[in-house]
């Protein structure tokens, strides 16, 4: 597993590269310093920015976005520039594919799709891991390094990728599949939940006799939440990235 970090070394109050340092040392104590790469620091005379940028991130299998307080504040300052490194490398690794992870670090939320560029929107799809500096710091990087893990063992299948709007009938060229997983999808769709299952009548046409079709999904009413994950959901509700305000446990069993 080969991992690409970007981040603004104005970020955090100036102090990003020391934070950033931690995290790169504890990557390459576990997948070795051969496979971990730093931002880019300069181009070289006579290269076109956008193709250096693009072969650099292309070596690389996933990349480390590290979003701290100053990150937003500084792509907004530097709209429109040719000469900003750090959005060329999350847009060079959105246009390779690449494993994207935002790290949100020094208590930082994750930007809405509101406040990004239409080339990054996609950043805010992508599942954010939290980094601490404090106590919590290697308990974090332990996470975020078995979620690499997954991602190499993944990789070993060859996996492809297509982007399908699943609330409309799905046509891909490709064989048709045993197994369908749908795990952390069906809150993110637009709808109720009694309307839903529509997305499972699509996917059916994808799959074999007798296939199987799993996942799980977040429901606000007829279950047990904590308080943190009520004001969680709450606030991806109103930035658009859930849509389950309405979802509940009646209504999934009527929907099956």
């Amino acid at each position: 597993m080969r991992i690409f970090i970007s981040y603004r070394r104005a970020d955090l109050g100036g102090h990003a590269e020391m934070f950033v340092g931690r995290i790169a040392d504890r990557l390459t104590t576990h997948f070795g310093n051969s496979n971990v790469f730093l931002d880019i620091k300069t181009i070289p005379p006579a290269r076109e920015f956008d193709e250096f940028i693009g072969e650099q991130v292309a070596q690389a299998d996933a990349l480390l976005a590290i979003i701290g307080p100053d990150w937003l504040a500084e792509l907004q300052a530097r709209s429109g520039q040719r000469d900003d490194f750090v959005q060329s490398e999350i847009e060079a690794a959105i246009d390779r594919s690449l494993h994207l992870i935002p790290v949100l670090i020094g208590g930082t939320a994750m930007p809405s799709s509101e406040q990004l560029p239409d080339s990054l929107v996609r950043l805010c799809t992508k599942n954010a891991f939290v980094v601490d500096w404090g106590r919590d710091f290697h308990n974090h990087l332990t996470g975020l390094i078995d979620e690499l893990d997954s991602l190499k063992l993944i990789a070993r299948y060859k996996p492809e990728i297509y982007l399908r709007d699943v609330l409309e009938p799905i046509s891909i060229d490709a064989e048709k599949f045993n197994s369908i997983g749908i795990g952390y999808l069906l809150h993110c769709v637009l709808g109720s939940i009694e309307t839903k299952p529509v997305v499972s009548d699509h996917l059916k046409e994808l799959m074999n006799l007798n296939a199987v079709l799993f996942g799980s999904t977040l429901l606000q009413g007829g279950v047990s939440r904590s308080w943190a994950a009520k004001r969680l959901m709450n606030v991806y509700n109103k930035k658009g990235i859930f849509s389950n305000q309405r979802d509940n446990l009646e209504g999934s069993k009527a929907g099956t």
